[in-house]
């Protein structure tokens, strides 16, 4: 009985403990969905900004790429605009070249007779003063451009006539020209006009002198006799035929607008004259007057043209450093929304593993409620099963009890009888003996039945017989109860027959009866005290089985944790020995790592050798004080559970990565040593190259000044270094000022401007460092005549120094060479190579043998 209370105090306690901590649990787990529904709202949000932050990052890369799209474009126009440039560059010098060439024509009076040379020049200053002579061409001025051919036509030979001031001065010119003999020439002299009579011109017989004009009101009467009488049409055969019909019709010269001329005589003159050399004595001063001024017109038109796409090539450029600039800005745009993108996923992933985290811990903390609900409900099951365990205890003794109070009134009963039969025993005090003897040894019996009553519950309080046997005590109990009623009625018999004994010995028995209400009353104060005793028996029970219950715990926690037994352990021993140190904690010393700062190190307790503890010490253990040493220990496991569980191989995979970690360290100063030789070396490098590159870019910069001066007879010209961090590195910019232009960048000059200025580059860096040979593949290619020639004069200053190998086709170039080589076809598939060394003394050219002639220098 005494184990079922103890298990039912046990279950009930269990029960509170799991009430407790379901309390805890479920506050627990409350908690971690409050905490979980924080985190679900968290995320969300993180989500919101992620999907914010995505389309910012995504306007932000549409932003960029439309940038970069204009970008693109700008350059693609750009370029396209460098195209136009550069073809509308190559008009302007081609013009400039044709209007160069035909005023250098015009200037040399091609076409003119060496005699009328000599007039216009004024050479013949012994017949007429200069100036009182001008060419024919410089007084007229065709209007319709479309019929200078046929003016030109018209006038023949007197298109090269020299136009006299005076008439007078003609005969000492013509004697003039005789001496000198300089061939024939035309002159015009001022003539009275002539008089018109006959047909009049039909409307297609356009008179020659409406198609031109005087460029001076003092020479209107000249350029009208030039003409007088002169018609031109637009066919040969239909002034023929109109002629023949109107014979009366006065003319001097008609021509077509084909070139085709008849005369006052019938005289026809038709046929297309055979072309002549570019610019030679076939051109008319006419048609060469008007070609000057349409090409001079175009070069305006073109150069202006060429303005408007400089001009235009500049705001693109502006343009494009614009939209450099708006480039770079939207890039940093898209940089920074992508790096807020990141920060925005990067929380929004933590906060998804925070929630994942929270699942986990709601999970794990739902687990451990419904353990908790299971156990709470075995517990239940099991107290239950104990209570009604008792219950059927306390039925048992109950039971017990009843039967031994029946056996007490049975002796009660008896003791009545006895005392109306007290009269009758006294005949018989020997039966009476017997019987008191006999009723005395019911008496120990019943005695003897209380006894085995106390010792069955004192082996129900020790927990030493289970039910089982409690039920075979409970059934020896009840058939000894049986056996005490049979020897009462027995008794009972005996006591009816022995009636009339008793009366005899009733006085005598009076006396025996107090002494028996003496030892009942002392029977009662046993029984009282033996209740008081029962009952703190109960609660020494109670109390032993739960420190019994806790011992157990306490020596399977230290089993399993320590594997040591409880009954082993000397705890004043351990206690002691808890005030030194550890054992084995002196072979850690060698783990320590020798980089550590002295100060950051904690001081080490020096190793106390204690010895073994006497008598003494262990003695004075009894007087600890306990709840100080509890709280000491509770610490301990508390940070021995923040430790975490213990890695049983630290030592030797500390000692593995400390041998690495030595390696690496060496590795890496030997790395660290060789970086800083390196890093020397180069800066030594860097010092010598950017002293050498100083000295050379000065020396050529110095050169590319001379160079360019001497190239364009004038302007200026410099290199300049491009702002960065490294000279080394930087970009070199060139700015040439040629003469007569404003100052403006490389990309703006011209093709011949450009590929001069590329030649004083060029000899520059070569009079730096110059070599004994030098080929030159075309480079006069680009350059007009004026260009080519001071470009052969600084080949031939060069030419003191070093040896020039040029491959070329202009003609001044090769007039400029000491020797040439070439090839000609004169069959189809034939080839003839020929060389030919000049002879600046004799001013001859000398033919020499294939692969026998030396290079005159």
């Amino acid at each position: 009985m005494t184990r079922a209370r103890a298990d039912v105090t046990n279950l009930e306690v269990d029960l509170r403990g799991y009430q407790s901590r379901h309390v805890d649990v479920s506050g627990s787990l409350a908690q971690a969905k409050e905490e979980r529904e924080g985190l679900e709202r968290r995320v969300a949000e993180c989500a919101a900004v992620v999907t914010a932050r995505h389309g910012e990052l995504q306007a932000a890369r549409l932003s960029e790429q439309e940038a970069l799209e204009q970008g693109r474009t700008l350059l693609g126009d750009f370029r396209t605009l460098q195209q136009t440039i550069s073809e509308q560059d190559r008009k302007v010098a081609k013009l400039s070249a044709q209007l160069g060439l035909l005023e250098q024509m015009q200037s040399r009076l091609e076409g003119f007779s060496d005699a009328a040379k000599a007039v216009l020049r004024g050479e013949l200053a012994e017949a007429m003063p200069a100036g009182k002579a001008a060419a024919l061409a410089d007084l007229v001025t065709v209007t319709d451009v479309t019929i200078a051919a046929a003016l030109e036509t018209i006038l023949g030979a007197a298109s090269e006539a020299v136009t006299l001031d005076n008439a007078e001065f003609l005969p000492g010119i013509v004697a003039q020209m005789g001496e000198r003999q300089l061939g024939r020439a035309v002159f015009q002299v001022e003539a009275p006009p002539a008089a018109r009579t006959g047909s009049a011109a039909p409307g297609w017989l356009r008179p020659a002198t409406t198609a031109v004009q005087s460029k001076s009101p003092a020479h209107a009467r000249l350029v009208s006799n030039l003409f007088d009488g002169c018609y031109v049409c637009p066919s040969l055969g239909d002034f023929i035929r109109w002629w023949r019909a109107n014979p009366d019709f006065e003319f001097f010269l008609v021509a077509t607008t084909e070139g085709d001329l008849i005369d006052r005589r019938g005289l026809v003159f038709a046929g297309r004259p055979r072309k002549a050399a570019a610019g030679g004595a076939g051109s008319g001063v006419f048609s060469r007057e008007s070609e000057i001024r349409s090409v001079r017109a175009n070069l305006e038109t073109e150069n202006d043209q060429l303005t408007t796409f400089n001009e235009q090539a500049m705001g693109l450029q502006a343009a494009m450093d614009a939209n450099e600039a708006e480039l770079g800005q939207r890039r940093g745009a898209t940089q920074f929304a992508a790096q807020e993108l990141s920060v925005a996923q990067a929380d929004e992933r933590a906060g998804r593993a925070t929630l994942s985290s929270a699942d986990e811990r709601i999970a794990r903390e739902q687990r451990l409620l419904n353990e908790l609900d299971a156990a709470k409900a075995e517990a239940v099951i099991r107290r239950d099963r104990a209570q009604e365990t008792l219950t059927v205890k306390y039925t048992q003794v109950a039971e017990l009890r009843e039967a031994i109070t029946t056996g007490e009134t049975s002796v009660e009963t008896a003791r009545a009888e006895s005392e109306l039969r007290r009269t009758a025993l006294g005949e018989a005090r020997l039966s009476l003996a017997e019987q008191r003897q006999r009723l005395e040894l019911v008496g120990r019996e019943v005695a003897e039945l209380e006894s085995r009553r106390t010792e069955a519950a004192i082996r129900l309080s020790a927990r030493r017989s289970e039910a089982a046997q409690n039920e075979r005590q409970v059934a020896e109990l009840r058939a000894l109860s049986a056996t005490a009623k049979e020897t009462s009625l027995r008794l009972a018999g005996e006591i009816e027959v022995a009636t009339a004994a008793l009366a005899v010995v009733r006085k005598e028995l009076s006396a025996t009866d107090a002494a028996v209400e003496a030892e009942d009353r002392i029977l009662a104060v046993d029984r009282e005290k033996l209740r008081v005793i029962d009952t703190r028996l109960r609660g020494l029970e109670v109390a032993l089985a739960e420190q019994t219950s806790q011992c157990g715990f306490l020596v399977e926690k230290v089993q399993a944790d320590h594997q040591l037994e409880v009954a082993s352990v000397d705890w004043r021993l351990q206690l002691w020995l808890a005030d030194g140190e550890p054992d084995g904690l002196a072979g850690f010393d060698d783990l320590e790592d020798p980089e550590e700062k002295e100060s950051e190190r904690r001081p080490a307790k020096a190793p106390t050798h204690r010895g073994e503890p006497t008598a003494e010490d262990l003695a004075a253990l009894d007087a600890t004080d306990w709840p100080p040493l509890v709280r000491e220990i509770s610490e301990l496991r508390d940070r021995m559970a923040g430790m975490g569980s213990v890695n049983l191989v630290a030592v030797e995979e500390y000692s593995s990565l400390r041998e690495r970690h030595d390696f690496l360290t060496k590795q890496s100063d030997d790395l660290w040593k060789a970086k800083e030789e390196l890093t020397k070396a180069i800066d030594e490098l860097n010092q010598t190259s950017l002293k050498l590159f100083t000295d050379t870019f000065e020396q050529v910069r110095k050169n590319f000044q001379f160079t360019f001066e001497r190239l364009f007879d004038g302007g200026r010209a410099d290199l300049q270094l491009v702002q960065g961090e490294d000279v080394l590195e930087s970009g070199i910019e060139i700015v040439a000022h040629p003469p007569g232009t404003k100052l403006r960048g490389i990309s703006l000059l011209s093709g011949g401007q450009r590929t001069m200025t590329a030649v004083a580059l060029l000899f520059a860096i070569y009079m730096v460092k110059p070599s004994p040979l030098c080929v030159l593949d075309e480079l006069d290619a680009p350059l007009d005549d004026t260009n080519v020639g001071r470009f052969t004069d600084i080949i031939r200053e060069f030419t003191r120094y070093s040896q020039f190998l040029i491959i070329t086709h202009n003609k001044r170039t090769v007039s400029a060479a000491d020797a040439i080589f070439g090839a000609t076809m004169q069959e189809k598939g034939v080839t003839r190579l020929f060389s030919m060394r000049f002879n600046k003394e004799r001013d001859q050219a000398e033919p020499t043998q294939p692969g026998g002639f030396t290079m005159a220098r």
